[in-house]
Formats: structure tokens, sequence, C-alpha cells
């Protein structure tokens, strides 16, 4: 019977069947199959994930298992989907080496405990450790707290077995969690310490809320020891007088509060401030002493307080007398009044507020107001004057006026009119009449009299030969069975009748179609019609059926408005130094063209046409500035705009300068006239065998007889001898030598 189970078992496994149990394989050996469930946490809070891992630990060789985990349902809910580790086996294949892959299945996630199984699907003992299967279960909001285990069972032996089909004893180790009561808050007291003195203690009283807390520990820490210090059991130190802080911190949570301390300060002497005499000018002091602190004290020992008011002495009284300075002048003397001076310390000098007067008053100085007499308007007929000025305080009178040339006339803005002329009035009173002339301009109509081109008022009589706007009446067209009528031409404003029709002869019409043309952006365009080549008249279709009166009845029927342009903004583009520009405008997309806004009012713009020639921005050119840089062999300019280097160029040298030294050496030094780069050389002082070599060169020259002698040398061409010989002796140098010592320098 129980091979049958077995068997039956084992059968199941190899189908891999839908079944809510799965079944895993091993083969056996002696020794107990031992599991252990492993949560991934040791503590855990309300809302926590756990998740719990299955591992086999020792494993003798199985086929088949089937194991069941048990939880406390009250306290945990299953979170998600169980699931299962993939466990492989390599196996001998036909003398090739192969892997096999078992499955493993849970029963239902809503029974408790969970079942899960597992079969080897090759029925050869397996042997392998590790995890096999991992479930995740959730804290509920209500978990009290204790310790709460994840069980993990067996119910039938006969569920392990190996390929023998021997039963195989299990060891089952449960996983344990501790449920904790988080800390929520905390409270301390006192709120602040205020020591008296250094050396004095107070301890800090810290309260972990909730009361049921698991873990109650909290942290002291003081934000200053060298003021105040705090043990682990929260007894604060004064060290030293000022303020600090102290942070008590819970453990769990990190949950702080702060208690500020303060040390209280023993007043001391730092400083002796001496009495000072007071003065017209400063205040004095009596005798007084200072604490670092700042507070102030009266005695030595510092027990009797002051304050700055208290040891401070009034200034003394000024002595003000009368004496005249520009210093102390209040007001200078005027037509009417002497100068006035303010009274002043005969100590300190210091102006009071007291004045005194002195001298005479001075007529040539008025002041105050002034009025105007004798004043008179100019007007068109008579010159005018701008009045004398006279002193208001004296009476005297400071300046004559002058004459105000007459006025010329001012024509008035609106034209005065009669029948036949018009004319302004001068706007100043005269009455004087001006610019008269005879109405002109304008033409008269049928209708209406002619409008005076200057002062907008009609003259003279209507025009009844001169009509506007016509219309044809009467119009009739012919057709190849009756003859037709042209129509009258008749007068639209006056309605008389310009010119009488004529009768059209009967015909058939020959109709000529005319192809439709499309509007542009400025020009009109029309629909297609057709021209009879008989009569010329114009109709809308080939059949003649829609024939037009005249050109004006065509022309409204026909007519495709012209579109405008269609526009587009267009932002251009900046000039650069070297490549030009674009000016921002507007493209329009149908002809094409370019239009600038000349407008002011950005709702009404107005545009007006521009070629792409007036569009372009010149290049702006290279801002270099004065500045000049160089180097050894050239100079450059930076531009300010595009940072490029420009105008480069080789240095434009002057003469040579020569300057020589006390040891033999000749320094020369030239200048680049563009940049003021100085390039200095260096030749060498004449050695001993130089100057054997210039003695062998002079004989041999007076050997030649003198026709050499009355030659310059080579060095010499150009005026100068010194530095003729310099260069000579250069070339002697470095054929002696080998080489010129230069060196170059920049300024």
């Amino acid at each position: 019977m129980k091979k049958i189970k077995k068997a039956a078992a084992l059968a199941v496994a190899a189908a891999l069947t839908a079944s809510n149990v799965m079944i895993f394989s091993t083969s056996a050996e002696k020794g107990p199959l031992k599991a252990a469930a492993v949560p991934d946490v040791e503590t855990v809070v309300a809302g926590d994930v756990v998740t719990v891992a299955i591992n086999i630990t020792e494993n003798p060789g199985v086929v088949s298992w089937h194991y069941y985990l048990k939880y406390d349902a009250d306290a945990f809910s299953l979170n998600g989907t169980p699931k299962g580790e993939t466990l492989s086996q390599t196996y001998d294949a036909g003398g090739e080496s192969a892997t096999a892959t078992s499955v493993l299945s849970f029963g239902p996630t809503t029974a408790n405990p969970l079942s899960f199984s597992w079969s080897d699907p090759l029925f050869t003992d397996y042997y392998n450790t590790g995890k096999v299967a991992t479930f995740k279960f959730k804290a509920k909001d209500d978990i009290q707290p204790g310790t709460y285990q994840f069980e993990l069972i067996t119910k039938d032996p006969e569920d392990f077995f190996d390929f023998d089909y021997t039963d195989i004893a299990t060891v089952c180790t449960p996983g344990e969690v501790v449920v904790t009561q988080a800390v929520t808050g905390l409270k301390v007291s006192p709120a602040s310490i205020d020591f008296a003195k250094v050396g004095d203690t107070e301890t800090i009283t810290a309260t972990v809320e909730p009361e049921d807390a698991t873990n109650k520990k909290v942290t002291f820490k003081s934000d200053d020891e060298s003021i105040a210090t705090v043990d682990e059991t929260g007894k604060v130190t004064a060290v030293a007088e000022g303020t600090t802080s102290i942070t008590v911190k819970t453990v769990d949570g990190g949950f702080t509060k702060t208690v500020n301390v303060a040390v209280a300060h023993t007043h001391a002497k730092n400083e002796t401030v001496a009495a000072v005499d007071p003065t017209c000018q400063k205040e004095g002091n009596i005798e007084y002493f200072k604490c670092k602190c700042g507070q102030l004290f009266k005695d030595e020992a510092c027990t009797q307080a002051t304050t700055l008011e208290e040891v401070t002495l009034a200034k003394t009284a000024h002595n003000f007398v009368e004496k005249v300075d520009s210093q102390y002048l209040v007001s200078a003397a005027t037509c009417t009044n002497k100068a006035v001076y303010k009274k002043s310390c005969s100590m300190c000098g210091e102006a009071g507020t007291d004045t005194f007067e002195y001298g005479e008053v001075d007529k040539t100085n008025h002041v105050g107001e002034t009025e105007i007499k004798d004043a008179k308007e100019a007007t068109c007929e008579a010159d005018g004057y701008t009045g004398d000025t006279y002193c208001k305080a004296c009476g005297d009178k400071i300046a004559d006026g002058q004459i105000i040339p007459r006025k010329q006339h001012i024509p008035s803005n609106d034209w005065q009119y009669d029948e036949t002329d018009h004319w302004k009035v001068c706007t100043l009173g005269c009455g004087t009449i001006m610019d008269k002339a005879a109405h002109s301009g304008g033409t008269a109509t049928c209708t209406k009299k002619a409008v005076c081109e200057v002062c907008g008022q009609e003259y003279g009589d209507v025009d009844k030969t001169n009509h506007g706007k016509t219309k044809t009446v009467g119009y009739v067209a012919a057709t190849a069975e009756t003859d037709g009528y042209s129509g009258d031409l008749v007068c639209v404003e006056c309605g008389d009748v310009i010119k009488a029709g004529s009768v059209i002869p009967k015909h058939a019409h020959e109709w000529t179609k005319v192809e439709a043309a499309d509007p542009s952006c400025t020009e009109d365009g029309h629909k297609e019609y057709y021209v009879c080549e008989v009569c010329l008249a114009v109709s809308a279709d080939a059949e003649g059926t829609k024939i037009y009166a005249d050109e004006n009845e065509a022309l409204a029927d026909l007519t495709v408005p012209a579109l405008g342009h269609d526009l587009v903004a267009n932002d251009g583009a900046a000039p650069s130094c070297t490549e030009p520009g674009l000016a921002a405008h507007y493209d329009c997309s149908r002809c094409h063209k370019h239009f600038i806004d000349v407008g002011v009012d950005p709702e009404n713009p107005s545009y007006t046409e521009v070629t792409e020639e007036e569009l372009i921005i010149p290049a702006l050119g290279h801002d270099c500035g004065e500045e000049w840089f160089y180097d050894t062999e050239n100079h450059w300019q930076n531009c300010a705009r595009c940072e490029q280097n420009v105008n480069v160029e080789a240095h434009i040298f002057g003469e040579w300068v020569e300057n020589p030294q006390e040891d033999g050496s000749i320094v020369r030094e030239r200048t680049c006239s563009k940049c003021g780069f100085h390039e200095t050389e260096t030749i060498p002082a004449p050695t001993e065998s130089d100057s054997e070599a210039d003695s062998t060169s002079d004989s041999e020259t007076e050997s030649k007889g003198g026709e050499e002698s009355s030659k310059p040398s080579e060095g010499s061409k150009g005026g100068n001898p010194a530095t003729g010989a310099a260069s000579a002796f250069a070339v002697v140098t470095a054929v002696a030598l080998g080489a010129m010592f230069i060196t170059k320098r920049r300024k």
C-alpha cells in the first residue's frame, strides 16, 4: 500500500499537474532532511513586510517532500504570491552531461498553514541544499508587540522518501521575529537651564512616548562642551560662562528635543576710565570701571552698576561775544538792512543763536521782491515795452526795460469765404484780412458744384455735361430669331440718358472662351467667360444663358479679388565682423517679395516693399582699438567682438641704436614703429686673437701700395664708421669663434 501511494505521488509530480500541491525530487541516503524557515529581519513594527526563506540545510538525498508553513494569521497577512526557487541537477544522459530542472508548487494561499511540495522529474536522488521558496508577510496595523514564529512542519512522514521508496526523517527549524512598539514622540524637562555659576549641575529628564515603547533609550549631546557638558544619564554640568544647548535624541525613531543652557556671567573690572573735566565743547565724566561684558560700575569691585548717562558730566556754558567774521555772517547788508552776524563763543569759537547788526546798509544790494512798471504789450500796429524793474523794498529802479518789436499778423487757421472768394483774418485782434483769393480748383459734376481746393467750399454751378458713374438700362441680348437692344447709357447720379441704345441685329452668337486668370497678391483675377465674335457680348457660360448688360455688371460678377500678401516673419541675422547680416523683415509666401513694417502702431502695421539688397546689413568690421600684441617675429591686434587675431604682419624695425659697454661689448637695440616691440642684440667684446687677425688684414691692405686704403670698408658703407667697424668685427668674430651671441627681449 505504501509503495502504491509513493508511486502515485511520483506520477503526479512527473505530470506537473495544476494542483495546489507541488512535489520536489531527491534521492535517499541515511540521515534526516533538515530545513529551516529564515526571516530576513529580526524585528518589525506594524506595516513592515517580512520575507521568510525556506532553506534546505542538510539533504541526505530525496525524490519528494511536502512541507507546511504555519503563521499567526491574526498578526500577519500573506503579501503577494509565494515564489519558488529553481532547483537543478546534472545527470548522465547517454554518456553526456545534462541538466534537469524541478518545479516547486504551492497549495492555496488562503490556507494556514501554507503547503508547498517538490519532486525530482528524473526520479533520482537529489542532494542539493539552499533556498527553495520565499514567502512575504505583512505585519497588520493592529499587531501586538511580542515574539512570533513562522513554523515549518510536516503532517505525514510518508511525504519524504528517496528513490528506493525509503522514508526520510525530517528536522524543521522555525523562524522568529519580534514585533516591537515603535517610539512616537519625546518630552524633556526642564525646557531650559540657567546656571548661576560655573560648577552647578542639573539633570534633564527624558520621557519617551508611548509608555509601552519597546526601546526607550535616549542619547544626550552638548553642542559646546566648553560651556556645559552632559553625561549618559542627562546630568548637565556648567563649565564656563556662555550659552549652548543639549540635544536629546531617541535611539528608536530619532526624535529630538533641545534644552537651552545658559551659564551666568560674574562681573569683574576689565578697564578703568579716568575722570575728565567737561568743557563748552565736550562732555566730561567721573571715574568709572568696565566689565568685559560691557556693564559699567561706579566702584572697582564692580558691585555698584551704573550707566553711561550717570557717569557723564554735561558741557559747560559758552561765553558768547560779538565778533565780526565771515564764518558767523547770517545775512549781508542790503538796500534796507545792515549786515547780521551770530554771536560766537570766545573760548571755542562755536556760533550761537543770538545775532547782532553791524555796519551800514548797502544801496547796491537789492534783495526781496521786485516789480515791473510802465510795461506795454506789442501789437500788430505798435511796438511794446518790457517795463522798468524796481526794488519793492527801497523803491529804487534797478534796470531799464527793452523795446518789444511790433507783432507780425498771425492768420487764423480757418478760412473765411463767400460765393466767389476765400480769406483769413489776423488772430491778434486787428481785423486785417490776409491771403484773399478767388475760389479755384475742383471739378463740377452733373449734380454737384466744384469744391475749392484751398478752402474746401463749393462754388460756381453744376456741370450738366460732366457725368460720373454710368449704367446700361434696357439691354436685351440678340438671338438667332430676334433682334436685341444695346440699352441706353444712363448717368447713375442724375438719371439723364447720356447715349441712346441701338438695335442689335438678330444673329447666332459665336462664343469664344476667355480662360480664367488667377489673382495675384496685388492684381485681381477673373473667372472664365465667353465673348461673342459677332456682337462682342459677354456671357458667363458657353451657352449664353447669362449675358451681361454692360462692363460694370460683368466686372462685378467675374472679378476675383487680389489675394493680398501672405507675410511670414523673418528674424533676419546679425552681421559679424566679416559677414553681412540681414535685417528683420517679412517675406510673402506667394510672390516672394520682401517687406518691412514702417508703422509705429503694432496693432496697425504699415508694410513697405524693399529689395533684398536693401535688407543687407553690412559686415561690422573688426573692433581692434589701439592696442597691439606681439612676439619676437610679428605683431597683431585682437578683435574685441570676434576675439580673432587680425592685422598680423612682421615687425617694422627702425635703425639699430648701439650702446658700447665697459667690457668692450656692444649692446644695440631697435624698435618696431607700429607696436613698440624692442629687439636687443649683444655683440661680444673682441678677443686677442681677433686683434691679431685685424693686424694681419691691415698689413695685407698696406702691401698693395695703398690702392685700397682710400676705399671705405664694407662695414662703413652707409656713413657710420662705428657701425661699419662693429659689423666687420662681427663677421671676423663669427669666423673665429663660430657664432655671435645674440639676445632678444620684449619690451
